[in-house]
């Protein structure tokens, strides 16, 4: 089970490192100052991003809590 365990540490660092690249792109584009359009093209792709990454995360999670329980 602790291979279980750690997989699961290594799903979750992908995720958690996928929310922070979301971050740092939203902050990019603030500092960008891009607006109209040109914005809610760019806040589209962060959000299907930043949904998918918490998924990852939390599957990592998951299978670190199942790992820990059996």
């Amino acid at each position: 089970m602790d291979m279980m365990v750690w997989t699961g540490v290594a799903i979750t660092t992908l995720g958690l490192l996928g929310l922070a690249w979301c971050m740092l792109r939203a902050n990019a584009a603030r500092r960008a100052k891009l607006e109209g359009h040109a914005l809610v093209r760019h806040l589209r792709t962060l959000v299907a991003m930043n949904v998918a990454s918490f998924s990852v995360a939390a599957i990592g999670l998951t299978v670190v809590i199942a790992g820990i329980l059996l």
